[in-house]
């Protein structure tokens, strides 16, 4: 599998954004972020360096992942997200893909999940006073359901042939 790195294509669109032309950003960081990537094709991969070049910050920086988190979380509504591929930059993921993305984040959930629910088994109960014993017995009922829905999904059962049983 070939990886296309896309920056080639844009150099004359880099020297726009170059703060020695005297460019200034007049929108919050995530917008030019985001303005950009809508433009980007599925598949490509743009450095660290070009989208820290958009909004004059260091790779890096709190500012760069917070601009860069902030464009995902509104590219999605877009049809679009990027993933980050570590060392070089970001990833527009190809529609193919979502599905997976998706399983991972469920699976993370999980785990969350099982976390919390382990923490709520151990809570010292015999010190809690009653309002937090039905606090805790309502939050424990809570992450059990939401917990047993997740390990039905998350771990493999995505595929199942009776939940999906949709005509098209």
């Amino acid at each position: 599998m070939s990886i296309k790195i896309s920056n080639d294509k844009y150099k004359s669109e880099k020297e726009k954004y170059n703060p020695d032309n005297g460019r200034a950003i007049t929108m919050p960081e995530w917008k030019e972020i985001m303005n950009a990537a809508c433009l980007w094709d599925y598949g490509t991969i743009h450095e660290h360096e070009y989208i820290a070049n958009l909004i004059f910050a260091k790779v890096g920086s709190r500012n760069y992942r917070n601009a860069v988190a902030r464009a995902n979380k509104e590219l999605i509504q877009h049809g679009k997200m990027l993933k980050s591929i570590r060392g070089i930059g970001y990833e527009v993921v190809k529609p193919g893909e979502y599905v997976k993305t998706s399983k991972k984040y469920a699976e993370q959930a999980r785990k969350q999940y099982s976390v919390a629910k382990e923490i709520l088994e151990c809570a010292p109960k015999a010190y809690m006073t009653k309002e937090e014993r039905l606090e805790h017995r309502n939050a424990y009922d809570r992450t059990c359901i939401i917990n047993g829905l997740l390990n039905g999904g998350a771990k493999g059962n995505w595929e199942n042939p009776k939940i999906n049983k949709i005509e098209r």
